[in-house]
Formats: structure tokens, sequence, C-alpha cells
């Protein structure tokens, strides 16, 4: 487990540095270039949510399952919006059910330092919002989600 965590965190630094990518300097990236940028953020969010469905199961069944469901739905949702932007409304709405579900596990658990469980939860609010307001969207989300799974990164690193 140790070094899959140790993995994970690298995929998920690899996956911060592409979304920041995309979060501020989205309209300088050529087409190929932001597509690449797409596919490697969301898509290496993929072993972390492996690693985190792994340490989830331990402490709440239904709650590691709903993590990983809506996770994995971040990511095929956040990889399709960036070609078709009219679903970014259901990308964020997943996005915040995914927040709201591991941060509350968190909190709840200890499982990560319970900060960063209320400021995923806070987080999620923010995804819901921008639900409503779509000039939340787009660059400045990526960037929070970006920030997100820096830290996450971070904690994942020093929990091996």
């Amino acid at each position: 487990m140790r070094a899959d965590t140790a993995k994970a965190a690298m995929w998920g630094a690899l996956s911060t540095i592409a979304l920041i990518a995309l979060g501020a300097f989205p309209q300088a990236l050529l087409p190929p270039f932001f597509f690449l940028a797409v596919a490697v953020g969301y898509g290496f969010m993929l072993p972390v949510l492996a690693v985190l469905h792994a340490r989830h199961q331990r402490h709440r069944e239904s709650g590691a399952i709903l993590g990983t469901i809506s996770g994995t739905s971040v990511v095929v949702l956040g990889i399709v919006s960036a070609s078709d932007p009219t679903i970014a409304a259901a990308a964020l709405f997943v996005r915040g059910i995914w927040w709201w579900t591991i941060g509350k596990m968190w909190w709840e658990t200890g499982l990560l330092p319970r900060t960063f469980g209320l400021l995923t939860m806070m987080a999620s609010i923010m995804a819901f919002v921008a639900c409503l307001v779509p000039t939340f969207a787009g660059p400045p989300l990526d960037l929070a989600l970006a920030v997100w799974m820096a830290a996450l990164s971070v904690l994942l690193w020093r929990s091996r």
C-alpha cells in the first residue's frame, strides 16, 4: 500500500500541473496540447481514486463506493466537458457530490486531516453554486481543482 500511495501522489502531482495549465492558460494551449492537458489532468486522477477507494473501504463501504463512482464520473465528465461546455453544469454537480462525499468521510473518520475534509466539503458547495452561476465555471474551477489535487497529493505523499 505504501508504494501505491507514493505512486498515486506522483500521478496526482502530474494531474495538478496539467490542471494548472488548463486553468491558467486555456486559450494559449493549441488544440492538441489543450486536449493532452485535459487527458493528463483528469486521467491521472484515476490512480489517486484507486488508492482513496482502498483507504475509504476500510472505514465505510458505502462512502467508498459513492466516492469512487462520483470521482470516476468527475474524470469522465471533466474530459467530455472540455470539448462540450454545455455539460459543464453536470460535471460541476458531480464534482460537488464527490467532494462532499469524501470530505464528509475525512471529517468524520480522520482518514485524512479533518481540516482538509472540511475544506473539501466547502469546495463542494462552491461546485454546487457554480452549477447555478455559469460565470464561475471554466478556468477558475480548473484552478480550484488543481489546488485541491495538489493538497491531496501532498497529504498522500506524507501518509505513505
